[in-house]
């Protein structure tokens, strides 16, 4: 599922670029996507927390982090950031989900 995911969201970034910082939060998104598939959290969460700094809201990379957090068994953090994308964008369902999982 998470991989699908991942694969659904470089889609839509890919061809929903419209401006300048946009691009950039996208290029976060797909090299923090990139190491959490390696499972390299650390970088991942550098990466994440590079497109927050870009878009406080980004809900995309809010629920990355709290992926991260939840393959690092931290849960309480990932519950956190789930929350947070979900106060963003009360109709982000995979938030709501991953929230539940953790």
């Amino acid at each position: 599922m998470r991989h699908l995911f991942y694969i659904v969201t470089l889609f839509i970034f890919l061809t929903c670029s419209s401006s300048k910082n946009d691009s950039d939060k996208q290029r976060f998104l797909i090299r923090g996507n990139d190491a959490l598939s390696r499972s390299e959290y650390k970088d991942a969460l550098r990466y994440f927390n590079g497109a927050i700094a870009l878009d406080s809201c980004y809900v995309n990379a809010l629920n990355n982090i709290g992926i991260v957090y939840f393959e690092s068994n931290k849960y309480s953090e990932a519950i956190q950031s789930y929350d947070a994308a979900i106060l963003c964008q009360p109709t982000y369902w995979d938030a709501y989900l991953n929230r539940a999982s953790a």
